[in-house]
Order: structure tokens, then sequence, then C-alpha cells
């Protein structure tokens, strides 16, 4: 897949055929987070990238400096997110979007008896490539690309 630079002065299609996932997000080795990411496309301020979760999958918890958007694509994925009140569960099936703030530290399953995908939109953060923390992996890593 070829490489999208950002602030292209041109329109630009990302075509299914083109689309090759990458089986190596943060603890993807481990039982339980084996997911995938396919690089979609980036602008000046924002990436967005298509999620894979095979049956019973999910990530770890972690937080992304940045604000994120999520469109569920396919199947039904679970996100848990910390907030003030404590955990929070929220359920997406198609087409449901979710917003996660900048810092809030989420997680995310598929609960479904399917492949479960979604749409990750992540804003800019001061610093791009956007670094992310994750539960059970030293230092920080860069997620979106």
């Amino acid at each position: 897949m070829k490489d999208i630079e950002p602030q292209s002065e041109r329109p630009v299609v990302l075509k299914r055929r083109d689309f090759r996932p990458r089986w190596n997000s943060p603890r993807a080795d481990t039982p339980g987070y084996a997911r995938a990411i396919i690089d979609g496309l980036k602008g000046v301020n924002f990436a967005a990238n298509i999620l894979v979760l095979p049956f019973g999958q999910g990530s770890p918890k972690h937080d992304f400096g940045g604000e994120v958007v999520v469109v569920s694509l396919t199947g039904e994925v679970e996100f848990r997110v910390q907030e003030r009140e404590g955990e929070q569960r929220y359920l997406l099936e198609p087409p449901d979007l979710l917003y996660l703030p900048p810092g809030v530290t989420y997680e995310y399953r598929n609960v479904g008896m399917e492949q479960a995908t979604f749409l990750s939109i992540a804003g800019r953060v001061d610093e791009w490539p956007a670094r992310a923390r994750y539960e059970g992996v030293e230092g920080e890593v860069t997620v979106h690309r």
C-alpha cells in the first residue's frame, strides 16, 4: 500500500483491493489481543485506519493523547472506557459512532459471533505521529502512522 502524504492537495481513494492488514499491533501476539490494522488515509490533522477483530479478540487497555472517533462497520464491538464515574461500556453495531476524548483509557473486544471491523479516526495531537500507552507494553508506541 502506498504511503499517503499528509497535506495532499489532491483527493485520495484507497480501494478495498489495496487493503493490507498488518497483525503487529501492540501485544497482538498475546492470546485475546489478536487484531489487525489496515493503514488508511492521513491528512494534516487526522489518521483514519480500519481495525479488524477476529471472534473474541480485542485490545489491551490503552490511551491516546488525541480525539478518536470510531465508526462500527461490521459485527459487534464493546468498548470499555474509564470515565470519572468509573468504567462505562458501549456496545457498537453498524453504523454506530463513538467519540473518545483525549487521554481517556479504553479497551475494546469483539463480542459478536463473527469478525468485527471498525473505522478509527484519530485526531492530531501536539506531536505527530501520535503515541499511545498500552497496558503491558513498556514505553509509548506509534499506532496511527
